[in-house]
């Protein structure tokens, strides 16, 4: 399972649904938390919600993302794409 995909496409549609601009450039350096962020927070929960709903029908289970689970904000940093890539593949080794 390519999860760089199922992200790209989850911001193609929150593109589309005007929750991010359109010219904006994500990678996996952007801040999804704290200053600097393109996600404000109703972007934030629509973000993490479309990849339990995308990685619960991949798996064929609930997947859910655990926010006090993530190093980043376990340890008060912002949280990256990158940071959130990391977390979520190795949730899904366990």
């Amino acid at each position: 399972m390519n999860i760089s995909i199922i992200f790209e496409n989850i911001f193609k549609k929150l593109k589309k649904e005007k929750s991010l601009e359109k010219n904006v450039k994500i990678g996996d350096k952007t801040n999804v938390t704290g200053e600097n962020s393109p996600f404000d927070s109703v972007a934030f929960v629509q973000l993490t919600s479309y990849i339990e709903l995308e990685l619960a029908k991949k798996l064929k289970k609930n997947f859910s993302i655990l926010l006090n689970e993530i190093p980043e904000i376990k340890k008060n940093r912002s949280l990256t794409i990158g940071g959130l890539k990391k977390y979520i593949s190795n949730k899904i080794k366990r």
